[in-house]
């Protein structure tokens, strides 16, 4: 016994020297990483992010942004050696506390700890001297009035966010962030908005608040006071009148409030008439007042989805206006004077009401953007000549919108980038000119009742977006497989018996949607499709899969229900990164008792079979503290044991289409639960409200 514990002394030793070994020399290797500038917001935004440590620490140096969403309680020790790192993505997860560590990355421009468990902000935060984003949001436990000072030593940050916090009022401490410039309140339906505004109000710096999805149908009158305001956020509220009172911030150039039940403009608003961008759209407006038009600085405008029936000759005055979109309202017309609107460069129409697009399109020389969707029903149009003229459109959208042909002049469009001809019914694919515009990148074809693609397709080299669902395709070009720079590729919906192995040759591919075809096995080459990220294969007739799916290291996202296949490989247990899966019962009881190795899953969905008793271990999924949607429908289900109860981050609960007449009472301790679906159970009128009484903070759908 004495000699195994000095060896195991020994081993101890060994262990504990090797670690310092190990420490050493990261810290050596960090000393050896260089530095490099802070890149602009713009170029941070576009540089490449990271959803593995593994994968990052293999060049420490060329990390800028970092993507963590594993569960994690705390953050990896990797993450410090990452000097140069710059946006750090720690959303999701289940940090309580944030360690000192953290103030070593002293290049942090951008920091996401929403939807944590965060208690306090450590001081050391502080000495991120770059540190210009802060995102809070859903962090109700977070002491507030402590990480407020925190926040005020460090003077360089600019934007907070804290959306989803419940907060109900601003402490005194709030006053010391002098620095901040854009604050995000949205979903705090129990701020005290008068007194929240007495504080912004003395914030110096303060231009851009947010406040959306706050239930609000007026502001308080001391919304006056924040005089520096340029831009508010005031969407998807309760508005059914105009704010009179933001007639008063004469420094506001950019106003949203879309989606609220505003009724009318006041005439007030000729008043406003520093507004560069209005965004009224999804709102109750029939008409706009005269005075509307007095607003010549306007760019952007949105009044979609309203029903207003006249837009004034006056839009004439608009002649900055580069972004219009009217789509989706009741206009009797269209008036003259948009078509010489010449600093357009986006513009969205309803097709109903434009008709037959005219010739005075040709006048809007600067649009790149051009979305005329939908018509009549029994309509047909041709393509006006003006159209072809518009040499600067990278994008049309004419989905829905009844073309008698597209002619070869579709060509001329060099420039187009993105093409939208769903739902035209026009036999586009015969058109010639389709297959020259060799810029594209994206093309929507779907529901047109194709049922051959032309080989001239290949011509399409830059395609990275293939939209060919809902067609009656029975065949594939063996052109489509050229189109190596794919990433999303449509099938679904289609006659497909078999898909060829040319599929293998589209090593970029990410997104494939296979459902609702006649498929009944996958080729060989689809598993060399490593970076697939989602994967639709639902309502086929596969009956089997290869072990060598473990290949799609990369899938988020998998659907198989509908298919006659009894189980998946265990390899299929190897996708470590798989986040929401959609199988039948069958596979379900093939994986069950292993699930719990897919750490990262948010999402189940599974689809029952009356020939199969579903196993449903609810101890073992409550291993996956990810798990926040979980859908077990017309699986025969009669009870659900008390252990759902340990569920406890799970916000999403669907039993559909079941055969239960209760519920446990251990579910009143699911505090994370928001939504429980219930229709098409035998569930008595009465047991339905004691399963509201007993779950008061849940939105439940059931049938009365």
């Amino acid at each position: 016994m004495k000699k195994k514990q000095r060896i195991n002394t020994q081993v101890r030793q060994w262990l504990c020297w090797l670690c310092c070994l190990y420490t050493m020399g990261c810290i050596n290797k960090q000393k050896e990483i260089q530095r490099l500038p802070l890149l602009s917001m713009e170029a941070l935004e576009k540089a490449k992010e990271y959803t593995s440590l593994e994968e990052a620490l293999k060049q420490p140096e060329k990390v800028y942004k970092l993507k963590l969403q594993e569960s994690l309680e705390e953050i990896p020790v990797g993450v410090w050696q990452l000097v140069n790192l710059q946006e750090l993505d720690l959303q999701y997860n289940y940090l309580e506390t944030l360690p000192d560590e953290l103030s070593q990355l002293q290049s942090l421009q951008k920091l996401y700890l929403n939807d944590n468990e965060l208690k306090k902000l450590p001081t050391s935060l502080e000495k991120l001297k770059n540190l210009r984003f802060l995102d809070l949001e859903d962090n109700p436990a977070l002491d507030y009035a402590q990480a407020f000072e925190v926040l005020a030593n460090m003077p360089q940050l600019k934007e907070l966010d804290l959306q989803n916090n419940k907060l109900t009022r601003l402490s005194q401490a709030f006053l010391k962030l002098k620095h901040i410039e854009r604050l995000v309140l949205d979903n705090n339906k129990t701020l005290d908005l008068s007194q929240a505004f007495g504080v912004l109000a003395q914030l110096p710096k303060l231009t851009r608040l947010e406040l959306d999805y706050n239930e609000l149908n007026a502001l308080p009158a001391n919304t006056k006071q924040l005089t520096k305001l340029e831009y508010l956020s005031l969407q998807y509220n309760k508005f059914e009148a105009f704010p009179m009172v933001l007639t008063q911030l004469t420094q506001l150039d950019s106003l949203d409030v879309y989606e609220n039940k505003i009724a009318s403009l006041p005439k007030e608003i000729g008043q406003m008439t520093q507004l560069k961008y209005l965004d009224v759209g999804w709102n109750q407006l029939t008409d706009l007042p005269k005075e509307f038009y007095q607003l010549k600085q306007l760019r952007h405008l949105n009044l979609s989805t309203n029903e207003i029936t006249v837009l004034s000759e006056e839009l004439a005055n608009f002649n900055q206006l580069q972004y219009l979109d009217a789509d989706d309202m009741s206009l009797e017309s269209i008036p003259q004077a948009l078509w010489q609107l010449k600093s357009l460069k986006d513009l969205s129409l309803d097709g109903g009401t434009v008709g037959q697009i005219p010739e005075e399109i040709a006048n809007l020389q600067n649009l790149e953007l051009l979305k005329i969707e939908g018509a009549n029903y029994g309509d047909k149009y041709d393509l006006p000549k003006g159209l072809f003229k518009l040499t600067n459109l990278r994008e049309l959208r004419l989905g829905a919108y009844p073309l008698a042909t597209l002619p070869v002049a579709i060509a001329q469009l060099k420039k187009l980038e993105v093409l939208d001809l769903s739902s035209t019914n026009a036999n586009v694919i015969q058109s010639k000119g389709l297959w020259q515009l060799t810029n594209l990148k994206k093309l929507d074809i779907s529901k047109n009742i194709c049922q051959k693609i032309p080989e001239a397709i290949t011509n399409l080299k830059k395609l990275e977006s293939l939209h060919l669902e809902e067609n009656m395709l029975k065949t594939l070009p063996a052109g489509l497989w050229q189109l190596t720079n794919l990433n999303e590729l449509y099938l679904n919906d289609n006659e497909l018996t078999t898909l060829p192995g040319g599929i293998g040759q589209l090593k970029k591919l990410e997104v494939l949607g296979l459902q609702n075809n006649q498929l009944e096995a996958l080729p060989v080459q689809i598993y060399e499709l490593s970076a697939l990220y989602s994967l639709s294969m639902a309502t086929n007739n596969i009956s089997q899969l290869s072990p060598k799916i473990a290949n799609w290291r990369d899938l988020y996202y998998f659907s198989c229900e509908d298919n006659p296949l009894k189980e998946l490989d265990q390899s299929f247990l190897l996708l470590k990164k798989l986040e929401d899966v959609s199988v039948s019962a069958n596979v379900w009881n093939s994986l069950e008792n292993k699930i719990d190795q897919l750490t990262k899953l948010t999402t189940i969905h599974v689809k029952g079979d009356s020939t199969v008793v579903l196993n449903i271990d609810f101890k073992r999924l409550a291993k996956l503290n990810a798990l926040k949607s979980l859908t077990l429908s017309g699986c025969g289900l009669e009870s659900i044991s008390e252990d759902i109860s340990q569920l406890e981050y799970l916000r999403e609960l669907g039993l559909a289409q079941n055969r239960l007449t209760s519920l446990p009472v251990s579910m009143r301790k699911m505090a994370s639960l928001q939504e429980l679906i219930l229709y098409e159970n035998p569930i008595s009128k009465d047991t339905l409200e004691a399963i509201k009484a007993r779950l008061p903070k849940v939105e439940i759908s059931a049938d009365e």
